[in-house]
């Protein structure tokens, strides 16, 4: 295609992970009272216990802080790029 540009995706950026599920364990909070105390539906609090989201939303996870006490960067985890 004459004149079409290419995008390049960087691949090595590394990975962004929930870490909801070891809050929420250490706390000893279930996925059934997380969702009763904060009101979200059980099936959201389950996707974001069980790491299945891939974007986030800013109110759901300003209510897992709430609800846990917590700050953001206790339930989201930068994981570098590594080649090993």
């Amino acid at each position: 295609m004459a004149g079409a540009k290419s995008i390049v995706l960087d691949t090595q950026v590394g990975t962004v992970t929930l870490t909801v599920k070891k809050i929420m364990d250490e706390k000893n909070i279930t996925v059934s009272q997380m969702s009763r105390i904060s009101g979200l539906k059980f099936d959201v609090v389950s996707n974001y216990y069980y790491n299945k989201i891939h974007i986030y939303n800013a109110k759901i996870l300003a209510k897992f802080c709430k609800t846990l006490n917590c700050e953001i960067s206790d339930l989201i985890t930068y994981i570098p790029y590594s080649e090993d």
